[in-house]
Order: structure tokens, then C-alpha cells, then sequence
């Protein structure tokens, strides 16, 4: 893998949408939701199993621990609102059908667009955060989502990187996770990643 940097990858673009459509918000409401599920006090949330720094399920002295900072927000909102929240960490396309199902109430962190406010209620944003091109360093003719036209491209399934691209002309290669599509960067078999700039890095 000659020609890569220690990280073996560099982010080219932050996209020009950073501050408007992908706010991240603290959680969706699905309009399936369990009935009464709110006058129980007890949330059932999904969320990103391996999304660091944000929720992943971690392994602290032989114990799976589900932590990050969606986690931690999260939590703090259950202590001034009286809810108790029982998290429920899965693959990403999995915390989505649990919601569609009614299966779940809640999923923390889910990335604010136009097309998921059809489907989902928001809470108010807390935070702002943009997607990232990665790409190894020997690769120079990427820096801009138009320079992905009919390239491999490996996005999170289900993700709004994923959403970002589906309609476009590229190669989508859809992983579990982000660290799998860069796993398949460093492989070389994608050409770029598009994701969380934050996860990334």
C-alpha cells in the first residue's frame, strides 16, 4: 500500500451542506410507536452499535458497555425529564427497521434532511457536523463528490452518506459500518469513502 500516510487516508471535502441538512439531532419519533410507550417512562432507543465517538458498544473489564456521546446526552436527558431509557445497540439498518417496526421509540443521533423529516419527528439539533471524502493519499483526482462519478464508493448502508449518493452515478459498495467501508478503502477496493467526518478521523 505504497504512497499512504500513517493514517493511510486523508479527508479531501467537508460538503458545503455542513451547517443546514446535516445537523444531528437527539432523537426520531416514529409515528408507530408503541402505544402508551410514552406514559410508561421507559424509552427503548436504538442507535449505531460501532459509530464512535458517538455510540458504540464498548468492552470495559469483560463487559459490553454502550457509550459515546449521544449515550452520555442522552442520559443526562433522562435524569431532568423523569424517563428511564433502556438503549438497544444494532447495525444501523437494523436500529431503522426497529423503528419503522415499533419496535424501539427512539433513535439517538440520527442525522437531520428534508426526506427523514417526511417520516420522523426531530428533536431540537445539538449539534453540527459534516460528511467527509476519504480517499488514500496516492489518490488526487478525488476532492469534490462530482470527481466520484463511476468510481467505487464505499458508504455506510442506510446512512445519509448513502442517501447522499444513491442517486448519483457511482459504484456504491453499502457496509455494516463506516470502519468497514474504510476497511475496504485501505483493501483498495473502494476508491473513496464518504462519511462522518468526526467517525473517520
Amino acid at each position: 500500500m505504497g504512497g499512504v500516510n500513517t493514517f493511510w487516508f486523508r479527508a479531501v471535502a467537508r460538503l458545503a451542506e455542513t451547517g443546514r441538512a446535516f445537523l444531528i439531532v437527539l432523537a426520531a419519533f416514529c409515528a408507530c410507536s408503541p402505544a402508551g410507550a410514552f406514559d410508561q417512562k421507559i424509552l427503548l432507543v436504538a442507535g449505531d452499535e460501532n459509530f464512535p465517538p458517538y455510540e458504540f458498544v464498548d468492552v470495559i473489564d469483560g463487559e459490553s458497555v454502550y457509550r459515546g456521546f449521544n449515550v452520555d446526552l442522552l442520559k443526562a436527558v433522562a435524569l431532568t425529564t423523569g424517563y428511564e431509557i433502556r438503549f438497544v445497540p444494532m447495525p444501523w439498518s437494523d436500529a431503522l427497521r426497529a423503528l419503522e417496526r415499533g419496535e424501539v421509540d427512539a433513535i439517538g443521533g440520527m442525522k437531520y434532511d428534508r426526506g427523514r423529516e417526511k417520516i420522523y419527528d426531530f428533536s431540537e439539533p445539538y449539534m453540527q457536523n459534516s460528511l467527509a471524502i476519504f480517499v488514500r493519499t496516492s489518490m488526487q483526482a478525488i476532492n469534490s463528490l462530482d470527481d466520484l462519478g463511476g468510481r467505487k464508493v464505499a458508504v455506510q448502508q442506510n446512512d445519509a452518506a448513502h442517501d447522499r449518493l444513491k442517486n448519483r452515478q457511482v459504484h456504491l459498495l453499502p457496509t455494516l459500518d463506516q470502519k468497514a467501508a474504510l476497511e475496504l478503502l485501505l483493501k483498495g477496493e473502494a476508491e473513496a469513502v464518504l462519511g462522518n467526518r468526526l467517525t473517520g478521523e
